[in-house]
């Protein structure tokens, strides 16, 4: 499917290619997206395969490190919203590692991940309730939660847009939105190109930069706070393409 702009529904222009598929750029707000996207259906049968995550969760021991040292220091980025009884879900919570880490701090948490045997993985180790598919399937209230973490999760589903509406419809007025995503505005896409390893355009469908990030977060009501790009920063460590941002769901008078 030849995919469009989901902020100006611009077909965009050619940055670079990666056959059969080309990263465009929208010619109004900049935004950069994979064209085509996948079908539906290979969507969904792309993350039913059990091997998705096998390399993530590898038993390397540098991708340990590295996974332990994002996990605990974006556990602390939730610490302006804890208070007893605050709840947090993870949206995209793959195994449930970070997920268990915020059970074990206290957190009222809950988890939604689309991929089945990730999803039950995640409830065994954590156990608490992790719902099989995506966000707008899980039907949770209005205002439900006070954190929503959703760590390399955007640049996957078909409409950011809608999407980062669903999340602020569940966050209670005054709750945190936390998410990670590639930072297409770094170096090793700009040098790289077509052989950029994080381009993935089976499945890395929307790429962000910082500016097109932060104006997609205030089209949909939220305020953003911070965001770190420096893979010198526990939250993004070793990271040259990646960002780690937090944004809040406005209180309105």
């Amino acid at each position: 499917m030849q995919a469009r702009c989901f902020r100006c529904d611009d077909p965009g222009t050619v940055e670079f290619t990666r056959e059969p598929h080309a990263l465009m750029r929208c010619a109004r707000c900049g935004m950069c997206f994979v064209t085509p996207h996948p079908s539906d259906d290979d969507r969904v049968a792309f993350y039913d395969d059990e091997r998705y995550f096998d390399d993530i969760y590898t038993e390397a021991r540098l991708a340990r490190f590295l996974r332990g040292r994002w996990e605990s220091s974006r556990l602390q980025l939730t610490d302006p919203w804890k208070r007893d009884g605050a709840s947090l879900l993870e949206v995209g919570c793959a195994r449930g590692t970070f997920l268990d880490r915020a059970v074990r701090a206290g957190w009222r948490a809950q988890g939604v991940e689309v991929s089945p045997g990730a999803s039950k993985a995640a409830a065994e180790l954590t156990g608490v309730a992790v719902f099989t598919g995506p966000l707008d399937a899980a039907g949770f209230e209005d205002a439900s939660f006070d954190v929503v973490a959703a760590w390399d999760v955007i640049e996957h589903v078909p409409d950011p847009g809608a999407f980062l509406r669903d999340i602020r419809r569940i966050l209670k007025p005054g709750g945190g939105l936390l998410l990670s995503c590639p930072n297409v505005a770094s170096w090793p896409p700009k040098l790289f190109k077509g052989r950029w390893w994080t381009l993935k355009p089976d499945e890395h469908l929307w790429h962000f930069s910082p500016e097109t990030l932060r104006a997609a977060l205030i089209d949909t009501g939220f305020a953003p706070r911070s965001c770190v790009t420096s893979p010198l920063a526990d939250t993004n460590l070793a990271r040259f393409d990646s960002m780690t941002v937090v944004a809040a769901n406005p209180v309105v008078a």
